[in-house]
Protein backbone atom coordinates (compact mmCIF):
# COMPACT_ATOMS: atom_id res chain seq x y z
CA UNK A 1 0.00 0.00 0.00
CA UNK A 2 2.85 2.40 0.85
CA UNK A 3 4.42 1.88 -2.57
CA UNK A 4 1.11 2.66 -4.30
CA UNK A 5 0.82 5.88 -2.29
CA UNK A 6 4.38 6.87 -3.22
CA UNK A 7 3.66 6.12 -6.88
CA UNK A 8 0.62 8.40 -6.79
CA UNK A 9 2.55 11.11 -4.97
CA UNK A 10 5.37 10.95 -7.52
CA UNK A 11 2.87 11.25 -10.34
CA UNK A 12 0.79 14.08 -8.90
CA UNK A 13 3.72 16.11 -7.58
CA UNK A 14 5.07 16.03 -11.11
CA UNK A 15 1.76 17.02 -12.67
CA UNK A 16 1.47 20.08 -10.43
CA UNK A 17 5.08 21.06 -11.11
CA UNK A 18 6.76 20.03 -7.87
CA UNK A 19 9.19 17.78 -9.70
CA UNK A 20 11.83 17.37 -7.00
CA UNK A 21 9.24 16.04 -4.57
CA UNK A 22 8.05 13.71 -7.33
CA UNK A 23 11.59 12.45 -7.75
CA UNK A 24 11.98 11.99 -4.00
CA UNK A 25 8.73 10.00 -3.76
CA UNK A 26 9.83 7.83 -6.70
CA UNK A 27 13.20 7.11 -5.10
CA UNK A 28 11.56 6.14 -1.82
CA UNK A 29 9.14 3.83 -3.65
CA UNK A 30 11.96 2.27 -5.71
CA UNK A 31 13.93 1.55 -2.53
CA UNK A 32 10.91 -0.15 -0.93
CA UNK A 33 10.38 -2.22 -4.08
CA UNK A 34 13.99 -3.36 -3.96
CA UNK A 35 13.90 -4.17 -0.26
CA UNK A 36 10.68 -6.17 -0.38
CA UNK A 37 11.05 -7.49 -3.95
CA UNK A 38 7.90 -5.79 -5.25
CA UNK A 39 7.86 -5.68 -9.03
CA UNK A 40 4.37 -4.79 -10.16
CA UNK A 41 4.60 -1.04 -9.55
CA UNK A 42 8.35 -0.65 -10.10
CA UNK A 43 8.11 0.26 -13.83
CA UNK A 44 5.69 3.07 -12.95
CA UNK A 45 8.02 4.46 -10.29
CA UNK A 46 11.04 4.29 -12.61
CA UNK A 47 9.06 6.04 -15.34
CA UNK A 48 7.89 8.78 -12.96
CA UNK A 49 11.47 9.32 -11.78
CA UNK A 50 12.69 9.77 -15.35
CA UNK A 51 9.73 11.93 -16.37
CA UNK A 52 10.17 14.32 -13.44
CA UNK A 53 13.90 14.57 -14.20
CA UNK A 54 13.09 15.34 -17.85
CA UNK A 55 10.82 18.15 -16.74
CA UNK A 56 13.61 19.68 -14.64
CA UNK A 57 15.96 19.38 -17.63
CA UNK A 58 13.44 21.17 -19.86
CA UNK A 59 13.07 23.95 -17.26
CA UNK A 60 16.85 24.37 -17.17
CA UNK A 61 17.13 23.32 -13.52
CA UNK A 62 19.18 20.25 -14.45
CA UNK A 63 21.85 19.90 -17.11
CA UNK A 64 20.99 18.13 -20.38
CA UNK A 65 23.67 15.60 -19.41
CA UNK A 66 21.07 14.09 -17.05
CA UNK A 67 19.20 12.71 -20.08
CA UNK A 68 21.47 9.65 -20.02
CA UNK A 69 20.24 8.80 -16.55
CA UNK A 70 16.65 9.28 -17.71
CA UNK A 71 17.19 6.91 -20.64
CA UNK A 72 18.72 4.35 -18.29
CA UNK A 73 15.72 4.50 -15.94
CA UNK A 74 13.27 4.32 -18.84
CA UNK A 75 15.01 1.25 -20.25
CA UNK A 76 14.88 -0.43 -16.85
CA UNK A 77 11.20 0.41 -16.54
CA UNK A 78 10.51 -0.96 -20.02
CA UNK A 79 12.31 -4.26 -19.51
CA UNK A 80 10.76 -4.83 -16.08
CA UNK A 81 7.32 -4.12 -17.57
CA UNK A 82 8.08 -6.65 -20.32
CA UNK A 83 9.15 -9.26 -17.78
CA UNK A 84 6.05 -8.61 -15.67
CA UNK A 85 3.83 -8.75 -18.79
CA UNK A 86 2.46 -5.26 -18.19
CA UNK A 87 1.75 -4.41 -21.80
CA UNK A 88 0.07 -1.04 -21.16
CA UNK A 89 3.01 0.54 -19.33
CA UNK A 90 5.42 -1.29 -21.65
CA UNK A 91 3.87 0.37 -24.72
CA UNK A 92 3.59 3.71 -22.95
CA UNK A 93 7.30 3.75 -22.06
CA UNK A 94 8.27 2.54 -25.52
CA UNK A 95 6.29 5.36 -27.12
CA UNK A 96 7.83 7.90 -24.77
CA UNK A 97 11.40 6.77 -25.51
CA UNK A 98 10.80 6.76 -29.26
CA UNK A 99 9.15 10.20 -29.20
CA UNK A 100 11.61 12.01 -26.93
CA UNK A 101 14.87 10.22 -27.60
CA UNK A 102 14.32 8.59 -31.01
CA UNK A 103 15.57 5.30 -29.57
CA UNK A 104 13.99 1.98 -30.49
CA UNK A 105 13.50 -0.49 -27.66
Amino acid sequence: MQVAVLYNLSKWYGLIGIHQKGIDASIEGIEICREFKIGNILPHLLYNYAWNKEQLIEKGVLSPENKRECISYLKRAYYIACAMQQSYIEQSIKGHVVMYYDIKL
